[in-house]
């Protein structure tokens, strides 16, 4: 059925913010490599972490996912859901130096505050990067990009704190 078919069909879309899920992520990697050389994708993790009241983080979310959705290159980049508070940016046709500069662009967007009454809920990003060129071969898989991924957003966070990791 290819990928357009199961985001109509809703069998690769998270139900809750209407995003792709990680295999219609995969499913979007496996399309664009049959175009693109790996040296042209790269993927950005995103993990929501909150200050203040967490009852409020349902709100706080949406409006991360809203300011997501604005902020990517329509039609290159898909955005996707990890878990519940982490997110995949997948961005075609990029070269290693723009997918930075796409992180550093979505911090402001995505650094929200939700108040209700006296409640209020911080929301503060971790971005990590990677971008196809980085690995070792052009077979590289969606899953490889998004295991390095995690694993830099891990060791950036042990040692930076929050903030950007790329490579």
């Amino acid at each position: 059925m290819g990928v357009i078919g199961n985001i109509i069909a809703g069998r690769v879309l998270d139900k809750e913010f209407r995003i792709l899920t990680l295999d219609g992520l995969r499913e979007v990697y496996e399309e664009a490599r049959q175009e693109l050389s790996t040296k042209r994708i790269g993927i950005l993790l995103l993990r929501i972490k909150t200050l203040g009241d967490s009852t409020l983080l349902p709100f706080l979310l949406k409006g991360v996912v809203r300011n997501l959705k604005t902020s990517i290159r329509v039609p290159t980049d898909f955005v996707g859901r990890a878990d519940d508070t982490t997110f995949i940016v997948l961005l075609t046709n990029i070269n290693k130096h723009d997918l930075r500069n796409v992180a550093v662009r979505l911090v402001d967007p995505l650094s929200l505050t939700v108040s209700v009454g006296e409640r209020s809920v911080t929301c503060v990003v971790s971005i990590s990067c990677v971008h196809g060129s980085e690995l070792e071969e052009d077979k590289v898989t969606f899953d490889d990009l998004y295991k390095t991924a995690l694993m830099r957003m891990k060791k950036g966070q042990s040692d930076r704190g929050s903030g950007i990791h790329c490579g």
